[in-house]
């Protein structure tokens, strides 16, 4: 049975304490990076366009409206505002974008990887602004307006996982090299994360165990965070790229713990 906009939020505090927690690292991270790099990082848009002036200006604005977003998040004031604003802007300059290049290009390796992720952020972040507590006075329209998106983060997310785990077994030689070296078999445990991301994204699409589906998929992410993201970036700390795949990590568990304390699909 899938998802529907009809549905409740339980209160089990640890879970979403934890849940933001994550979210909120990846919001600083990203605002972080860039200021660092003075790139737009979230979403993982493609290239600057050549001749386009702007690119320090809009870099800096993605900055500090993921800033505001995580401060806001943290004291649980225009947490819906600035969340939504900068889900949108995700959307808007990084998923379209990177649509326009899959179907460009057909390329279905990195492209469609990009694509999905800048989606999945681009949504994960409107949910978030639509699931965060505000005590903010005269903005719970948002909450109204953005409450569609539980519904469009288990399907963009679950898609995600879905193509993901397909890669899995398409992309073994190159999904090896990501796995440290001290992991044994990792030729085993591409094919064991492909069929887990297959599972968790079924989950998520058909809404069959869907709480306990987003749940474990939440925990296996995570996991990643530690066994896989931490020890590169530790390896390779000038890496853009890595610290990207970290905080992207976090943030895509954060959503999938929160995801898990919805009920009341049908």
């Amino acid at each position: 049975m899938n998802p529907s906009t009809n549905y409740t939020v339980t209160e089990n505090k640890p879970i979403k304490v934890w849940a933001i927690t994550l979210c909120a690292i990846a919001l600083a991270g990203w605002a972080g990076l860039h200021f660092i790099t003075c790139k737009v990082i979230v979403g993982r848009p493609p290239i600057w366009p050549e001749g386009l002036w702007g690119e320090y200006l809009l870099a800096y604005i993605f900055g500090i409206l993921l800033l505001l977003a995580d401060f806001a998040l943290l004291v649980q004031r225009y947490v819906k505002f600035f969340l939504a604003l900068s889900g949108l802007g995700v959307l808007l300059w990084a998923a379209t974008r990177n649509l326009y290049q899959l179907v460009s290009t057909m390329d279905f390796g990195i492209a469609l990887v990009h694509t999905n992720k800048a989606i999945s952020t681009g949504f994960g972040l409107l949910f978030l602004a639509h699931i965060a507590k505000d005590k903010t006075k005269g903005i719970g329209f948002i909450k109204e307006v953005t409450k569609p998106t539980f519904l469009l983060t288990n399907i963009f997310i679950g898609l995600f996982f879905l193509i993901s785990g397909v890669q899995h077994f398409f992309y073994v030689d190159f999904i090896k090299i990501l796995i440290p070296s001290w992991i044994p078999f990792s030729t085993f445990w591409v094919y064991v994360s492909g069929v887990f991301l297959l599972a968790g994204g079924l989950s998520l699409l058909t809404g069959i165990q869907r709480k306990r589906g987003a749940l474990l998929s939440g925990w296996m992410i995570l996991s990643w965070v530690f066994l896989v993201h931490l020890p590169r970036v530790i390896r390779a700390v000038s890496d853009l790229n890595e610290w990207t795949s970290l905080f992207e990590a976090s943030f895509v568990s954060g959503i999938l713990f929160l995801m898990a304390t919805v009920v009341g699909e049908g």
